[in-house]
């Protein structure tokens, strides 16, 4: 049976977390979409919270914020590797490296898609 693969020509990016490589793709499903942004506002409300002065919901506040965190990233992680979940990614990125990546698929991916859909107009004219 034929099969139409619309995501084959679509570009990545590569990540190197220890010795492995990771692809991040630099263009969604709809759905994939839609998790990230919906995981993103909830990241987003977390962070306008007020800090509490008591310990236990300070600490409450922070496991929710880097449950959102590495939620996302699973989500990023998946579109090229399935296998991986938010808890692997837990033991092989800190924190600091996973607000970098998250950082970095927001501002490569959109330069990405930008030189891509620039190169595709300059093929229409031609």
């Amino acid at each position: 049976m034929p099969v139409l693969d619309v995501f084959k020509e679509r570009q990545f990016s590569t990540i190197k977390l220890g010795e492995r490589d990771f692809k991040v793709p630099n263009e969604y499903t709809v759905e994939e979409v839609e998790r990230l942004l919906e995981l993103e506002q909830k990241r987003d409300a977390v962070e306008q919270e007020p800090v509490s002065d008591d310990k236990a919901k300070q600490e409450e506040q922070l496991v929710r914020f880097w449950a959102l965190t590495f939620d996302q990233l699973e989500i990023i992680f998946q579109h090229y590797q399935p296998e991986t979940t938010a808890a692997e990614l837990r033991s092989i990125i800190s924190h600091k490296e996973a607000l970098a990546i998250l950082g970095f698929y927001e501002k490569y991916r959109h330069l990405n898609t930008e030189k891509s859909g620039d190169a595709g107009k300059a093929k229409k004219k031609l």
